[in-house]
């Protein structure tokens, strides 16, 4: 009986086990899971076994075929009937083989092999032509047709099959037992954190966790219970710190009572109905013997019938109360009467606070006889003292009025003043500033005054150093420019400087230990363009003067050699001419043509530089086959009149040939001078190259030697007229040559660049802009 009433019971207790325990409901989901993934891996397997064991058997037979054909078609050809039964009883050695035919081209079957009609459809059926290929030629012989049977293959396949079934069990059991292993040691790592909460749950709080520092769930969880060990643990201590309080309020209503009590002011509660309670003080304020006698009075018994204002105090007492109901606190001055029958005004303060569920009044009233008698005192001594201070007014009035047109006066000589006047205190800020000032700096005297000196009119740069002598002279009295005059630089409103004269005075004030400061300043610009005209024109007429010694140097230098070789030339013609060969003669009169054409060169570029410094050369661009000039240019340099034999002077001409206009004149002073320098100062020979490169709306030219180049102190006046480089030595030369190209570079709109170094050679590279040829 009581083994079927527990048969009966098991499934209930198995189905309340399955409800309360999750790991339980979590162990056979996982297990359904996993046998559900070992059954399908396990069908899919099979499936596939089969599909691969139909596949391999049919690619036997297609191989089997293929080498029967192969084997048969030499014994075929040569009709070889011995040879055809050798080959398919060979073939019946495999067991695999249930059907086997051979027939020649005719049809006839020439060899057969006995099946069992009952697995034909189990057969594996392929046919081959049979075929021999033999010089060049194909020879159709016959086919064979033959049957596989496929016993041996599924004898295979189950086994395969059984060894998968098997292994996916044994692989679900494998990861069944993993998993139960795991959750077993997932479990264990919550059993420390289910016996804490089984202590929180009664009520026990000395619980200590050792997987609070863990960083996973065990972890976060811990935490969780130790903060609600510590929330209970709080809340213990609000109950204590609860208790603690109440007895604390308890002690504050005694002291509470005893301020009460012990107060100098009238202190009573009453509602909107009257009195219920009040101190001792209130007592001896009305004259009343006990508590019970007060509360029995209305408020508008404690008052006379009229307020000093004229109100009716009844109506005004209730008017106040309510104000105090309603905003929670009024003050306000009231007369109240004592039980004698005297007067005596008070400051009343009524308080509004909740008590019990009712709104209550707490009246503090102060007697202020005194304080009143106190101030009636002041009124009077107030009223003495206003007549006397509206005698003294007027004495200070007249006095002020005095200051004030002597200060007048003495702004009107200082507005009229030609000198900006500014006024400055000991900290730096403008408190004074005349007309001058404002048309001096800009800055009217409504935006100055107030502002800092070095914030309005001296330069950024100088502003430290102007608070740093206004700090030197405050702690030390050292001043470096006060009551001198001296010369700086200003700032104008707008933002540009301009030079002024400076002359700073110490003002002292009625206090001798107060200062300030007074400036007067003028603005000495035009002053200063006078003295740099001035210095200016003396520069030039130094520089005119060095130009006139330069020159008069160069042209007795150079004009005295071609002049003592014609006057010595025409000497020996005058003389000798007679005794001459007529070679000679003409070599006399070419040496007097070389030297005269030197002096004409020469003349011309004098001619040429005063043309320029006048304004007066002209640039006319024309339509110039640039390439053919260049060749020109190098040509005439090679059979003119310089020692260019042993120069190897190149022309090198890059891109096309620009379609642009040019000065065909400014052009040969250009390059004419600048090839005949770089022969000229390369007296040891080598190259000169002449480099010719069109970029586009530009042309660069590149003029190279390997001479005795320009030192770096030389370069900055290499373009001066009758300027010569400091190595040049006893090379001959007017110093005009470079200017000339430097002026003609410039009309072109173009530029020049030198890369030099002293013994080195020298590079010159001029870029000149390609004008676009005018239309016809």
């Amino acid at each position: 009986m009581q083994s079927a009433r527990e048969a009966a019971s098991l499934p209930a207790r198995l189905l309340d086990r399955w409800r309360r325990d999750i790991l339980l409901r979590l162990t056979v989901r996982i297990i359904l899971v996993v046998l559900l993934g070992a059954g399908l891996y396990a069908t899919w397997a099979v499936d596939r076994l089969r599909s691969s064991a139909q596949a391999e058997l049919q690619d036997r037979a297609q191989r089997m075929a293929g080498v029967l054909a192969e084997a048969l078609a030499r014994p075929l050809f040569d009709i070889n009937e011995l040879a055809i039964r050798s080959v398919v009883e060979a073939a019946r050695a495999d067991a695999d083989i249930a059907l086997l035919h051979v027939s020649g081209s005719d049809g006839t079957v020439l060899a057969k092999t006995a099946m069992n009609e009952g697995e034909r459809e189990r057969l594996v059926v392929v046919a081959r032509d049979i075929r021999l290929r033999e010089g060049g030629r194909v020879h159709a012989l016959g086919r064979v047709e033959m049957a596989l049977s496929p016993a041996s293959s599924e004898a295979r396949l189950k086994g395969l099959i059984e060894q998968t079934v098997v292994a996916s069990l044994l692989f679900a059991v494998l990861i069944c037992a993993v998993l139960y292993l795991m959750g077993n040691s997932v479990t264990l790592q919550f059993v420390e954190v289910r016996r804490a909460l089984d202590k929180l749950s009664r009520g026990e709080i000395d619980v200590t966790l050792s997987s609070v520092q863990r960083k996973d769930q065990v972890g976060r969880m811990a935490r969780a219970v130790m903060r609600f060990r510590d929330a209970l643990q709080q809340l213990r201590h609000a109950e204590a710190a609860s208790q603690a309080l109440l007895v604390e309020k308890n002690a504050v209503i005694g002291r509470m009572q005893a301020i009460f009590e012990g107060s100098n002011d009238a202190i009573m509660l009453l509602t909107e109905q009257g009195f219920f309670d009040c101190n001792r003080c209130t007592l001896e304020m009305f004259g009343l013997e006990s508590r019970e006698a007060f509360v029995a009075k209305h408020p508008s018994d404690l008052s006379p019938p009229l307020q000093p204002d004229g109100r009716d105090s009844a109506g005004a007492a209730a008017e106040e109360i309510a104000h105090a109901m309603k905003h929670g606190e009024n003050r306000f001055e009231w007369v109240h009467r004592r039980a004698d029958g005297r007067e005596f005004p008070a400051e009343v303060l009524l308080s509004a606070f909740e008590l019990d569920g009712r709104r209550v009044l707490q009246a503090t009233v102060r007697d202020i006889t005194e304080r009143k008698l106190i101030e009636r005192r002041m009124v009077e001594l107030n009223d003495q003292l206003e007549t006397r201070i509206a005698e003294r007014t007027r004495e200070l009035t007249d006095t002020v009025r005095l200051v004030a047109e002597s200060q007048r006066k003495l702004q009107g000589i200082v507005d009229t003043a030609l000198d900006a006047v500014v006024r400055v205190d000991a900290g730096g800020v403008i408190i004074g500033w005349n007309a001058q000032a404002e048309a001096t700096f800009g800055w009217t005297e409504q935006q100055a005054l107030g502002q800092r000196l070095d914030q309005t009119i001296i330069p950024p740069r100088y502003r430290d150093g102007h608070v740093a002598g206004m700090q030197r002279y405050v702690s030390t009295g050292e001043a470096h420019v006060i009551n001198q005059r001296i010369e700086l630089t200003a700032l104008h409103r707008e933002g540009h400087e301009f030079p002024v004269e400076l002359a700073i005075t110490r003002v002292a004030l009625e206090d001798q230990h107060k200062h300030e400061f007074c400036a007067f300043i003028r603005d000495i610009t035009r002053r200063k363009q006078a003295e740099d005209e001035i210095r200016n024109s003396l520069e030039r007429q130094r520089e005119l003067n060095q130009l006139k010694s330069r020159f008069v140097s160069m042209a007795s230098h150079e004009f005295r050699t071609p002049l003592a070789t014609i006057l010595s030339s025409a000497e020996l013609l005058k003389y000798y001419a007679e005794r001459m060969a007529a070679e000679e003669r003409l070599e006399m009169l070419a040496t007097i043509e070389t030297a005269v054409r030197r002096m004409t060169d020469m003349l011309d570029d004098v001619l040429l530089i005063g043309k320029s410094d006048a304004g007066m050369l002209e640039f006319q661009p024309q339509p110039l086959a640039l390439h053919a000039f260049c060749r020109r240019i190098v040509e005439e340099l090679r059979v003119g009149g310089l020692d260019t034999a042993r120069h190897n002077i190149t022309l090198r001409l890059e891109g096309e040939e620009p379609g642009a206009m040019f000065d065909e004149k400014l052009l040969r002073h250009i390059f004419g001078n600048l090839l005949s320098n770089a022969v000229k100062y390369s007296p040891e020979g080598g190259e000169v190259r002449f480099e010719v490169e069109g970029l586009g709306e530009q042309v660069r030219f590149m003029v190279s030697d390997q001479g005795i180049g320009i030192t770096a102190q030389d370069r900055e006046r290499l373009f001066e007229t009758f300027f010569r480089g400091s190595n040049v030595g006893t090379i001959s030369g007017t110093g005009l040559g470079l200017a000339i190209v430097k002026r003609s570079v410039d009309l072109h709109g173009g530029r020049i660049e030198v890369h030099s170094e002293g013994g080195r050679g020298t590079q010159f590279v001029v870029t000149l802009p390609c004008l676009a040829a005018q239309p016809v």
